[in-house]
């Protein structure tokens, strides 16, 4: 589940490179955009929305567990007798697999030599790159 938590990210961190910009002798951030194809961009829009349902599911269960270990109240501090076990259930449900249906994407689709992906984000991308 971590995995997929994983790659959500990092498909929602294809919207652009940030770049600072001098406008009338004032600096400002701006987004530019990767210079992606529409169908490119409608793919991992579609990635993104399946992987997002599962999120989603996954922060549901989270909070149900928080919930469930600090008797309702919704919060749970570290010396709370039950914390560790809250931990433990945590990894536990991160680490439980999920079947997705994802389309795998060509790595030229990325035009590398246009857009300048910071390598640790491609890295989380590697399971939809064919």
């Amino acid at each position: 589940m971590s995995d997929a938590t994983e790659l959500a990210n990092a498909i929602s961190q294809l919207g652009g490179q940030n770049k600072v910009v001098k406008e009338g002798g004032v600096e400002k951030a701006v987004i530019v955009p990767y210079a992606f194809g529409g169908d490119m961009r409608m793919t991992l829009a579609r990635n993104l929305r399946i992987l997002k349902g599962h999120v989603d599911d996954f922060s549901v269960a989270r909070d149900a567990l928080i919930n469930e270990y600090s008797d309702g109240t919704g919060k749970i501090d570290p010396d709370h007798p039950k914390f560790s076990a809250l931990n433990t259930a945590m990894a536990d449900l991160g680490k439980q697999e999920i079947d997705v249906d994802l389309v795998l994407l060509k790595e030229a689709d990325f035009r590398l030599g246009d857009n300048p992906i910071p390598p640790a984000l491609l890295s989380s991308l590697l399971t939809i790159i064919e």
